[in-house]
């Protein structure tokens, strides 16, 4: 009967939330002393911090609101376990005005707004902050003649801006190949203009934006009177890049001479030490067909926040035609992350050794065009590291629209373009982004990128093309022929040293082609594993992927290996 006794204790002592351990806990409200108390809280629990807390931000709540004289007692009851907090409110404190005094800002409006110190602590820094833009780092501010009657106070702000400071000069701490007036016109920290803090705080975020730069340590200021020295301590990785395979083979067309094939890629930075780059790309993987694309960027032109791009790509499809196009855009950088541009784009087509076209009674699926589109783009990038990025988004997009202008061949007959309207509108829209996260000990990369070309009368000639490394791995470069596609990709990497790790990741696409007289769509899909391994010779990198369309699935015997070196110098 005892060991029964025993356990019978032992078990009301160790069961939770039994009447014997549970505490009543409430708080009661007044006005004034002449007010009589409510109940705003009551709850029974043995959860003492949860109580504390909830009364701790209470209080604090009714403190910013002006009860600066609240008055709080507490009871306890042992005998029934129960706590009792009284709450006497008191007079609600308003301000009845504060002078603008020399405040270099428009001033808020304070009438009627409960006496709070915090707010007056936030709108202080909100000044100083707006200061620290117009060139007064040490700059002070307090309330002056503060009076108060019945509740209600009156101050009048005293605001002292002090020493006046203009940004001097960027020194670079370490063997950097960069130019000093390139970094302030890029940072925008112009000899002469007002030190201005929100420039420091984006020093950090822009340089980010450039391969060939690195930010080693936090940027510091230093103050020589009225003089702002920023110091930078930056290296240069390398971003250099070249890579290519390069073959030779008979001439099939002229006896007795070779022919160069191959694939050549070069991205060139910080060009002359002024932040310019240059990136060019040749293909060459059949005898009579090639692929040519350069871009050139200028960061920063004529000593503004303007930046300048030019492209150039060319694309001869064996003997059939030949593609031109060019782009041009003038951007404007902002002090963040963000990129906007306007922008021309400029296509044409010519046709080739097109002789079998002509005897077609029917208009043909390729035909000379010319289009010239006008548009504006958006560009933003908050990655952590451009070449390897664990955080951050990077997202390009661009529209272009104009008129299309169909090129009357002269070896077919016109009736053949009776039903068809020479001049039509068209527009382009582009869109690329990624986003990076940081998931356990690795990275997970979530990609879209696609692209609608909008014309009723599209050629094959004008398709955009879509397959391979860069795009939908599983399948050849370039082996979809597309007028509006959206692919998105879903990869996760594992770390295995600085610059290498192993990845997995799946493609899923949606494609449409629709010319003139026929229309397909198709879903392709790559799923597959790879590796990009940084070694002393370069990036290696190596990815074994498997591709299904709408006439083949996911077979091992059609299995794709994308690999490739990049030299980094």
């Amino acid at each position: 009967m005892k060991l029964l006794q025993i356990l019978f204790i032992l078990f009301l002592y160790l069961l939770p939330n039994t009447v014997f351990s549970q505490i009543t806990w409430t708080i009661q409200e007044r006005k004034d002393s002449n007010s009589i108390y409510k109940i705003i809280y009551q709850k029974n629990s043995k959860d003492s911090l949860a109580y504390q807390n909830w009364l701790k931000q209470y209080l604090a709540s009714k403190t910013e609101n002006g009860y600066i004289e609240l008055q709080t007692t507490q009871t306890k009851k042992s005998e029934k376990q129960n706590f009792t907090v009284f709450i006497t409110l008191g007079t609600r404190n308003t301000w009845l005005q504060i002078g603008k005094g020399n405040l270099p800002t428009k001033q808020e409006r304070w009438k009627n707004k409960p006496f709070s110190l915090q707010t007056i602590t936030q709108y202080q820094q909100k000044i100083l902050h707006y200061a620290e833009t117009i060139g007064h780092p040490f700059a002070q501010i307090r309330l002056d003649s503060l009076q108060v009657q019945a509740g209600k106070w009156q101050a009048i702000w005293a605001y002292q801006p002090r020493l006046y400071v203009t940004f001097d000069s960027v020194a670079v701490v370490g063997k950097v190949k960069t130019n000093a007036r390139f970094l302030r016109q890029y940072l925008r920290l112009q000899i002469g203009q007002p030190y201005n803090h929100t420039k420091i705080e984006a020093i950090k975020t822009r340089l980010q934006r450039l391969p060939y730069l690195r930010l080693d340590q936090p940027p510091e200021v230093r103050f020589m009177q009225d003089k702002a020295i920023v110091l930078l301590t930056l290296s240069n990785p390398k971003a250099n890049q070249i890579d290519g395979i390069l073959g030779v083979l008979p001439n099939e067309n002229r006896r007795g001479q070779l022919l160069l094939t191959g694939e050549l890629n070069g991205q060139f930075y910080n060009l002359f030490a002024q932040g310019h780059s240059f990136k060019i790309q040749w293909q060459r993987l059949q005898t009579q067909s090639q692929r040519l694309e350069m871009e050139t960027n200028f960061q920063t032109i004529f000593n503004t926040p303007l930046q300048f791009q030019a492209g150039f790509k060319l694309l001869k499809q064996d003997s059939t035609f030949v593609n031109q196009q060019w782009e041009l855009r003038l951007g404007y950088a902002t002090q963040g992350s963000s990129d906007f541009f306007a922008q021309i784009l400029h296509q044409k087509t010519n046709l080739g050794n097109a002789i079998n076209l002509y005897e077609n009674k029917q208009l043909p699926n390729i035909s000379e065009t010319k289009w010239q589109g006008y548009g504006f783009g958006y560009k933003v990038q908050t990655l952590d590291d451009v070449f390897f990025p664990k955080t951050g988004i990077q997202l390009h997009f661009s529209v272009y629209t104009g008129v299309k202008q169909i090129i009357r061949n002269p070896f077919l007959p016109d009736t053949l373009y009776k039903d068809l309207a020479l001049n039509t509108p068209q527009t382009l829209t582009r869109i690329e982004a990624q986003g990076y996260f940081s998931v356990g000990k690795g990275v997970f990369k979530l990609g879209v990128q696609g692209a609608y070309l909008a014309n009723k009368q599209l050629f094959t000639n004008e398709l955009m093309r879509v397959g391979g490394l860069t795009s939908l791995r599983g399948h050849n470069q370039n082996a979809f022929f597309a007028s509006q596609y959206l692919i998105t990709t879903v990869e996760y990497r594992l770390p295995l040293d600085v610059g290498s790790y192993v990845f997995v990741f799946y493609d899923q696409a949606y494609l449409e082609s629709r010319i003139l007289r026929d229309f397909t769509a198709d879903s392709p899909a790559g799923i597959g594993f790879g590796a990009n391994l940084s070694l002393k010779a370069g990036v290696f990198s190596l990815a074994y992927a498997l591709g299904k369309d709408k006439t083949n699935g996911f077979s091992f015997s059609r299995s794709k290996i994308h690999f490739g070196v990049v030299s980094r110098f």
